[in-house]
């Protein structure tokens, strides 16, 4: 089937409406990600859950959103994006719902697996409407640097919104506010969206593909999420590492032999894509290090309040939002490669930058860092969703944009988990330093207490010599983390530059390794 058939219906709808429509949709799902963090406390005092439990509404909504995103993109190509779009935006509103009315913590957890399971579909099914409505690449790719833009803006806008409406209303407008915006881009998106064809449809469905696909995703999500909690030695993380590595090789095993493949495994033949989905883990890798590590530096470190620190991360969002469209210019003309190595420089310059800072930096001497870093992103994740989507014909652009989003994703999961380790670490070894001059009877109480971000009772050790320590500690630990963050920024950089092509062309390798080749069903 080739891109015209696909779109022959010949509707491409008002395009200032659809982009609309599709923004407040990607802006809710990826806002969902950060903006209950403020809102934990309240939930727990009203609901009656500890911190296990409040660990569970964040996680609820992650783990179904990273892993069903492939499974995700696969819908819309086998039932129509306009279609899949639609109904998944109808369930993302009915989830918040569920949240905003929950009587109790287990309503309020599926409600937020609904959300997350409503976003999987909605973010790549997203970026294949805009290839269907933009066929003009460099619109495409201005389209698409605002799109990658709105993603760490919402991140971003999370922490503020939230303060501000646990603060004013309450923890149950943290989720209400999806309700009016979801109900506006179902009006726009009835009126306005593309209607193109399934691109898939009539093909049977890759069934085993779809169930190993599902299992190693969610089995390495969890292992991911929960790994820092309940420790990387745990059963249950040991457990979910070991099923998720054993159907993943099933998985790979069913989409090279399997007669109904659920992705086309060829397109890792292309060193532009494979390079690209490379890239997209290492971005979501670093984006984990600034909006998790900061947030807490700031707070425990810097002593602000919760609004307070959504608001310090204004100049890293403002940098996203002009860095964007700019860069979506640059990848239209010059294509995707530069300035992917050039947001991928800028950002591991921010990173090493940070890792400089201590218990007595001032915001004066911190806001550039953001700045500097939100450039480099805002430059390397519309360079990188472009250049994969370049080598992916139009049919099967809902699987290639999920398999894009679920690599940023997973490398978010990946980088919270592996860099919390490292700084936690760090922090332990600092402690440990610094209590050495402690009297040898309250170390190890002191060590431990500070360890989990207490003041230990009755040591004899004055408090500002503690918060000392403590802050010392922390500043270390989010050291080694930025560098960490920095270092695998220039990797990606480097594989980035040595795989990507300076001007990709439209599905160009996916079409030859088709060539004379069966048509594959799904």
């Amino acid at each position: 089937m080739t891109a015209e058939s696909v779109t022959s219906t010949g509707e491409r709808g008002n395009q200032a409406a659809t982009v609309v429509t599709l923004f407040i949709a990607v802006f809710l799902a990826m806002l969902d990600l950060s903006v209950v963090n403020v809102a934990l406390p309240a939930i727990g005092s009203d609901l009656g859950t500890g911190l296990s439990g409040l660990q569970w509404v964040i996680d609820s909504y992650t783990l179904a959103f990273a892993g069903l995103l492939l499974i995700g993109g696969l819908l819309g190509d086998r039932f129509g994006q306009r279609k899949s779009f639609m109904g998944s935006m109808v369930l993302f509103v009915a989830g918040a719902a569920l949240c905003t009315f929950a009587p109790s913590l287990p309503v309020l957890l599926i409600g937020r697996a609904v959300q997350g399971l409503a976003a999987a579909v909605l973010v790549p099914g997203s970026l294949s409407l805009i290839v269907h409505a933009f066929p003009d690449a460099g619109a495409r790719a201005k389209v698409i640097g605002a799109w990658s833009s709105l993603n760490g803006v919402a991140v971003a806008a999370g922490p503020v919104l939230g303060g501000w409406l646990v603060g004013t209303v309450g923890w149950p407008a943290v989720f209400a506010v999806n309700l009016p915006l979801g109900v506006i881009a179902l009006v726009l998106g009835a009126r306005a969206l593309p209607r193109p064809l399934p691109s898939l449809a009539g093909q049977r469905l890759d069934v085993p593909g779809l169930v190993l696909g599902l299992v190693w995703s969610t089995a390495l999500a969890f292992a991911l999420i929960e790994g820092g909690s309940l420790g990387w030695t745990s059963p249950a993380v040991l457990g979910a590492g070991a099923l998720a590595v054993v159907a993943f090789a099933a998985f790979i095993t069913v989409e090279q032999r399997g007669e109904h493949r659920m992705l086309p495994v060829r397109l890792f033949r292309s060193g532009t894509f494979s390079g690209a989905i490379v890239v997209a883990f290492v971005v979501g890798f670093a984006l984990s290090s600034l909006f998790f590590f900061l947030s807490l530096w700031f707070q425990q470190v810097q002593g602000y309040s919760e609004v307070a620190t959504g608001f310090a991360f204004v100049p890293a969002a403002l940098a996203m939002v002009v860095g964007s469209p700019l860069a979506g210019r640059l990848i239209g003309k010059a294509g995707p490669r530069w300035p992917m190595l050039g947001g991928l420089t800028l950002s591991a310059a921010g990173l090493f930058l940070l890792a400089t800072l201590d218990a007595d930096s001032s915001y004066a001497w911190t806001w550039w860092m953001l700045a500097l870093f939100g450039l480099g992103v805002s430059a390397s994740i519309p360079a990188t969703n472009s250049a994969a989507l370049s080598q992916v014909s139009t049919e099967r652009s809902g699987a290639g944009s999920a398999t894009v989003e679920s690599a940023q994703q997973f490398g978010l999961v990946f980088g919270i988990a592996v860099l919390g380790t490292v700084q936690a670490s760090g922090v332990t070894r600092k402690l440990q330093e610094e209590a050495a001059v402690l009297p040898e009877r309250v170390r190890e109480r002191v060590v431990d207490a500070l360890a989990h971000q207490k003041l230990p009772d009755g040591t004899g050790v004055a408090t500002s010599t503690l918060e000392r320590i403590s802050s010392l500690a922390f500043s270390h630990g989010l050291h080694l983390a930025f560098l960490a963050a920095a270092a695998t920024a220039v990797f990606g950089a480097v594989v980035g530059v040595c795989t990507v092509r300076a001007r990709g062309t439209v599905a160009q390798d996916e079409r030859g390794a088709a060539a004379g080749a069966e048509p594959e069903a799904v």
